[in-house]
């Protein structure tokens, strides 16, 4: 199958550290990671979300966590945690703009997601994806068992691991692999209109720096520019 051959062609090992931004992989200290626009009407036909299910928080959420779970018992309320610097998670999205031009920003609940499909050091090769959602900057991923009732016989040959087999130093260093490959690409300015239970935020990159601006219960869609523009006060 012409799209498998492809496909582990550009999970070829490479000594370099570099961005491909003409296949969307980005090769990472002997991790390959490669990125796919799940909505994209000319996709692989391996490129399947369905049954993926969330394997781990990452970026500034995952530190939340981290902090939250080994000082639970100094946490009183909500304001003894530092969230002003999960907008800074929204430059992931700045590196993902520049990899996918037209890749869609913003909706229900979600500011971006796309489709994965990655090569370890150790050899492991196993689809992810990677989204803004409800609960901040996350890692997605299917077990074996899924893996093999959502994806094509000649794809699933080629998986050989589920990311939920991780032990929890292998998952740290893997989400810490992905994060700082995507530092490798530049950023371009994008915005979103992330929808959730306390209404509607534009958030986004613009001229480089991280921002976000409460819209409330309603909002004008014709009137973008001018909440881009009071945004960029907001920095």
């Amino acid at each position: 199958m012409a799209e498998i051959k492809k496909l582990l062609e550009l999970m070829d090992d490479t000594p370099d550290d570099r961005v491909d931004i003409k296949n969307k992989v980005i090769y990472f200290q002997g991790y390959t990671f490669m990125f796919r626009d799940h909505g994209f009407r000319l996709r692989e036909s391996y490129v399947v979300i369905k049954f993926s299910s969330k394997v781990t928080s990452a970026g500034f959420w995952r530190k939340i966590i981290d902090y939250s779970v080994k000082n639970l018992k100094k946490i009183k309320k909500l304001n003894d945690i530092n969230l002003k610097d999960t907008k800074y998670d929204f430059c992931y999205g700045g590196s993902l703009k520049t990899i996918f031009p037209n890749l869609k920003f913003g909706g229900d609940e979600m500011l971006y997601f796309v489709w994965m499909f990655i090569k370890t050091p150790e050899g492991f090769m196993f689809p992810a994806t990677f989204y803004f959602g409800p609960s901040g900057t996350s890692i997605g991923g299917w077990s074996l068992f899924d893996a093999k009732e959502v994806f094509p016989p000649e794809f699933y040959s080629v998986i050989n691991f589920s990311p939920f087999d991780f032990s929890h130093d292998e998952l740290n260093a893997f989400v810490e692999a992905l994060e700082l490959s995507l530092m490798m690409v530049p950023m371009t300015d994008y915005y979103g209109v992330f929808l959730c239970d306390d209404g509607y935020t534009i958030m986004g990159i613009k001229k480089g720096i991280p921002y976000l601006l409460d819209l409330g219960w309603s909002y004008d869609k014709g009137k973008i520019d001018k909440y881009l523009e009071i945004a960029q006060f907001n920095i």
